[in-house]
């Protein structure tokens, strides 16, 4: 069996497991590393090679969007400061 490590951030861990669940392959949280994310190592065949290369783009899919997130946020919370100091 190979292994693959996915490193985690915990804003989208939740959604990460959710995909990882779905496709039943055996999975263990490893640790964690220096930028506080966490460690994934799944488990998978030669055959489902594919599956790993799913999840990948999957979570690269979610950290974008969580970035994404964030920047409106803080656009948002910015432009309610400059309202705040206009009155």
């Amino acid at each position: 069996m190979r292994k693959a490590e996915f490193f985690v951030p915990t804003d989208v861990v939740v959604e990460f497991v959710e995909e990882l669940t779905e496709r039943r392959l055996p999975n263990s949280v490893t640790g964690v590393s220096s930028d506080d994310e966490l460690i994934f190592e799944v488990g998978y065949e030669v055959e489902e090679s594919n599956i790993i290369d799913e999840l990948e783009t999957k979570l690269d899919s979610l950290i974008e969007n969580n970035e994404n997130e964030h920047e409106e946020e803080e656009e948002e919370e910015e432009e309610e400061e400059e309202t705040e100091n206009d009155d």
